[in-house]
């Protein structure tokens, strides 16, 4: 069963991408790996109070229903056709209605007394939150829901209407005088801020854009995985005017909190401060699965005078690399004459997502699976019918030769989960006479 954001066609937030909120219409689709899907029954329970909060029958490929309140929910699905039907269950949890946003300057540049706009995308879908906004001048504005007059969170700023796009909010904001004003965008605690620049006509900062711009919405990320390096480019019209002259670029990497995009911590990237600093080099090495956000800031004398432009990243877990041996053989000769072979793919194996990661940390629910066959290709292949083997749960096992057979090929194979994705590897064993380097555990 997919359950996804049915607006922006993609995956809840959080780990286990089970997070989503009040204004998600989510879409619940049945996949099966083989054979027809006739229909199936939905049932969604509110865990904490025992609630049927919504229960359907369906025949179409998939069903959207919106969940009104926040809490945990237990989604049970029964999807059948006309010989079997199976059991589909996930656990989701529906939050606030905002899950973070991002400011940014929709108009190309800003002069007094002109009306500019400035763009706030939305983390997620936000059309019925109220949106306070303090323009930094001493004029303060609240965005009332779609379809409301007035904000309670801040009910004594007056009220201004809204576009009808549910992925962003278009502010209108005029300034009178030349300056820098941080410009902050508030829903609930989740808040959201912007330095912009008000100049004359005659000089004004360059306008900076990213050369890809659908990466600079927090809800279109580029993905990429986490062994990647990837550069982020930005672009300036060329303008430049002597007042902003000596203005040089710093880019900065944010990790993210993937639920609401809020900036948690900030990372390292070695550059040269300078005019012409448009382009960043993300390393593979500065990055881990998760969110992240490459800012661009203009600075003056140490102070940002100007937010230029943000791009996100999406990082993708790596699988697990699952070894049987320490250089990742997957074939080996081993003496008869050995009393009890050993695997120890948990002592070889790695997540590859967690930087300079033990052997075995951060991988879980072991499974070792074991066939066979005689000595020659035309041969059957069977099931070893191994009993359950102290060990083989944690990936580090021993088998009493008395359960082999040393005129077989042995085949096993190794499947471990660190939480988002599963590993396999694979060792063919072959026992010959004589003395030969024989399985070890380390």
């Amino acid at each position: 069963m997919n359950v996804l954001i049915d607006e922006l066609n993609i995956p809840g937030y959080g780990g286990e991408h089970e997070c989503f909120t009040t204004d998600d219409s989510i879409r619940f689709e049945p996949v099966s790996n083989g054979g027809a899907i006739n229909a199936t029954h939905l049932v969604i329970r509110e865990v904490n109070k025992g609630i049927t909060a919504f229960e359907h029958t369906y025949t179409s490929s998939s069903i959207v229903y919106k969940v009104a309140t926040e809490g945990k929910y237990e989604v049970t699905a029964n999807i059948s056709n006309t010989i079997n039907f199976y059991i589909a269950t996930k656990t989701i949890y529906v939050q606030g209605e905002v899950r973070g946003m991002r400011l940014s300057l929709q108009t190309p540049n800003l002069y007094p007394w002109k009306q500019g706009q400035v763009r706030l995308s939305f983390v997620g879908l936000a059309d019925r939150a109220c949106v306070c906004v303090d323009l930094g001048n001493g004029r303060r504005l609240a965005y009332p829901p779609v379809g409301d007059t007035k904000c309670r969170e801040c009910s004594d700023y007056p009220a201004a209407s809204r576009t009808l796009i549910r992925k962003s909010l278009i502010l209108s904001v005029v300034y009178e005088t030349q300056d820098v004003y941080t410009i902050t965008a508030s829903v609930g605690r989740t808040t959201a801020q912007l330095s912009v620049t008000v100049a004359s006509a005659n000089c004004y900062p360059p306008r900076i854009t990213l050369e890809s711009p659908s990466i600079s919405n927090p809800n279109t990320p580029v993905w990429i995985k986490a062994e990647d390096s990837l550069t982020v480019i930005a672009q300036s019209n060329g303008t430049v005017c002597p007042h902003f002259a000596p203005m040089v670029y710093k880019w900065e990497i944010f990790k993210l909190d993937y639920m609401t995009a809020e900036r948690v911590k900030r990372g390292n990237l070695p550059q040269i401060l300078s005019a012409s600093n448009l382009q960043a080099n993300i390393l593979h090495y500065m990055l881990e699965p998760g969110l992240f956000e490459a800012y661009l800031k203009g600075m003056m004398e140490g102070v940002e005078v100007y937010s230029a432009v943000s791009a996100f990243i999406a990082v993708a877990e790596l699988t697990p690399v699952i070894r049987f041996e320490e250089n990742g053989e997957e074939m080996i000769s081993v003496s008869k004459d050995i009393t009890a072979p050993c695997l120890s793919p948990a002592k070889y194996s790695f997540n590859p997502n967690i930087p300079s990661a033990e052997p075995g940390e951060g991988l879980e629910d072991w499974q070792v699976t074991c066939t066979r066959r005689a000595n020659n290709h035309d041969s059957a292949v069977t099931f070893c019918e191994l009993p359950s083997l102290h060990g083989m749960e944690l990936g580090d096992f021993c088998i009493d030769r008395s359960l082999l057979n040393f005129t077989n090929m042995y085949h096993f194979q190794a499947r471990a989960s660190n939480g988002q994705h599963i590993g396999v590897g694979k060792l063919q064993v072959t026992f010959v006479p004589g003395e030969v380097p024989s399985l070890q555990i380390a």
